[in-house]
Order: structure tokens, then C-alpha cells, then sequence
């Protein structure tokens, strides 16, 4: 079994059909249970707003998931499913940080999904975040999740119940990772570092050129950048700098 969302957004198809599909609080036990009932489908959550709809779903078949959930937006707002199939979106096991018995799904820049993984032949959504992911991590007991401007902190002290406690506004972050209690993300072209608290975040000091995954070991730092694998903190000899850059080439004036 694996965990797929399957949705519909303001992106995709025109607001007058997506209004159609909304869910009211009060129809939502019986579209839960509606879309539970179906053969390919044994967890789900719904997230429904006035920008997507979309469907958390633990497949027994990804292929039959998707053509359930189909079948139930179909029927809910009374749309043929040739009007709107073209414009589904689907993500598939998009799994973003894993803690042992719980871990934390994601669909390109939708949500966060909260799994509670403690009988993994029966995985359960137990939670969905709304929030813009481009990445997400776990540092000790908070969740990392960087969106386009910045990382939203969670307290995570209950895996299965994260807590926003925290926003680094960082403009344009690129790939972030953890140190210490704290996380490094790239910026521009120069590696930053926040507690994670509110504004706090200066130049790392660190110098890496363009990484690719920042992760941590104890008190041990490793970038992975684009020319090496550099490794920061306590008994490690100082890693290479970055290769300089090409001088600009000349060319002859023609005469």
C-alpha cells in the first residue's frame, strides 16, 4: 500500500466547476465514508478549500485509487469525469522526512500529510497541513519545511499532532538542511544559518559553491555541492574551498 493525492485547484480548471466540487462541513462524514467504500481505497482525508480539493488516499492499487477518486469527484458535483480528468493532479509517495513510526507526505507545493506509520500494513492520515513544500526535514523534534519564501517551523513533541511554532522569512531559499539545533539554507550565493526562530539568520560562515543536500551526523555537517562532498564541525580537516571561477574568454578582434 502507498499513499497518493489526487486534486483539482484554481490552476487547473475554472472556479465555477471547482466551487461545484466543494465540500460543506456537513457533507464531509458521508464524502469521507463515500470515498472510504471504494474498492481501492482503505484511509482517507479531504482537504477541501475555495483554491483545490484534494484527496489523501492509502491505495490498495495506485492506478485504482486514482480512478476512484475520479469517480467520486465525478459524482459529487455531478460533472462528467471527461470534463475535468485531464486536469487532475497526482502525487505519489512523495515521502519528505521520515521519523520511524510517523512521517510527513507531500505533493509538490500542496501540503504536508501527517502518517501515522505505527502498523506499517495499515498506514493512516492523521493530519494535513496546508503549506507551500518544496522541502521538509526533521531536526530533533521539529519539522522543517521550506517553502518559496522562507521555513515554517513545527513543533513536533507529538509527531502525529505538529505545531506551527516558528517562520524564517527568507526570500528565494534554496536547499536547506540541519546543524546542530538549528538548519543552513542556501540563499543567493551564500550558505545561511537560523536557529529557527523568528528573523534570526546571518551568514554561515561555511564556504560551499551551489549544494545539493545538506544533511547532519552528531556534531558533523555534510554538504554535498556541486564539485565535492564537505564535511564541517569538530575533527575534520578543513575541506577544500570552491574551484574559482573561469576567467571570461577573449576573443581576437577580427580585423
Amino acid at each position: 500500500m502507498s499513499v497518493v493525492v489526487v486534486g483539482l485547484s484554481h490552476r487547473t480548471v475554472p472556479l465555477d466547476l471547482l466551487e461545484r466540487m466543494a465540500i460543506p462541513r456537513h457533507r464531509l462524514p458521508k464524502a469521507l465514508g463515500d470515498l472510504a467504500a471504494r474498492p481501492f481505497v482503505s484511509e482517507v482525508a479531504l482537504l477541501s478549500t475555495c483554491h483545490r480539493i484534494e484527496a489523501y488516499v492509502v491505495a490498495e492499487r495506485f492506478h485504482g485509487a486514482v480512478q476512484d477518486v475520479r469517480h467520486f469527484l465525478s459524482e459529487l458535483a455531478f460533472v462528467p469525469p471527461e470534463e475535468f480528468s485531464d486536469h487532475l493532479y497526482t502525487y505519489y509517495d512523495e515521502a519528505v522526512a521520515n521519523g520511524g513510526d510517523f512521517a510527513y507526505i507531500g505533493g509538490d507545493g500542496i501540503a504536508i500529510g501527517v502518517v501515522d506509520l505505527h502498523d506499517p500494513h495499515n498506514p493512516v492520515i492523521v493530519k494535513v497541513i496546508p503549506v507551500a513544500v518544496r522541502q521538509a526535514f526533521i531536526n530533533g523534534n521539529r519539522l522543517v519545511v521550506r517553502s518559496d519564501d522562507g521555513l515554517n517551523v513545527y513543533d513536533i513533541t507529538n509527531p502525529l499532532d505538529p505545531i506551527a511554532t516558528a517562520f524564517v522569512s527568507i526570500a528565494a531559499p534554496g536547499v536547506s538542511g540541519p546543524i546542530g539545533s538549528g538548519a543552513l539554507v542556501w540563499n543567493g550565493d551564500t550558505l545561511m544559518r537560523t536557529g529557527l526562530g523568528f528573523g534570526d539568520l546571518e551568514p554561515s560562515g561555511l564556504r560551499v559553491l551551489a549544494p545539493m543536500q545538506i544533511d547532519s551526523a552528531g556534531l558533523k555537517t555534510v554538504v554535498a555541492d556541486r564539485y565535492a562532498l564537505r564535511v564541517f564541525g569538530p575533527n575534520t580537516a578543513p575541506p577544500p574551498p570552491p574551484p574559482a571561477a573561469p576567467p571570461p574568454r577573449r576573443h581576437a578582434a577580427r580585423p
